[in-house]
């Protein structure tokens, strides 16, 4: 967990902006996001980077780009390892043949 890596200049992260122009309070963001109280504190006072699905639950909620929010995070990775296909070998995707038997307790190999 990177510290202080989304606040900008003069100490005030892009978050804490967005929640004052909006007239919006901590706790509303709380409740919206289903995100711990104390969580979204440490996020947007001491610069905590928040985890890829609460930063997007963030954007999604105060309909910001994911990236002006928090600019630190590092998407490619997030967007690596969700990758529909991911753990499958690229000769099942091809024959649409199953990686499990019948009864899914074996791996076919």
């Amino acid at each position: 967990m990177k510290k202080n890596a989304n606040k900008q200049k003069g100490g005030r992260s892009f978050l804490k902006k967005v929640l004052q122009a909006d007239g919006r309070k901590l706790t509303w963001l709380s409740e919206s996001t289903g995100i711990n109280y104390q969580r979204l504190q440490r996020i947007m006072n001491q610069g905590y980077e928040p985890t890829i699905s609460e930063a997007a639950k963030i954007a999604n909620v105060l309909k910001q780009p994911l990236q002006e929010l928090f600019p630190s995070l590092d998407l490619s990775d997030a967007l690596m390892h969700s990758w529909p296909n991911r753990g499958r070998s690229t000769s099942s995707l091809k024959t649409g043949k199953r990686r499990w038997g019948s009864s899914h307790q074996s791996l076919i190999l």
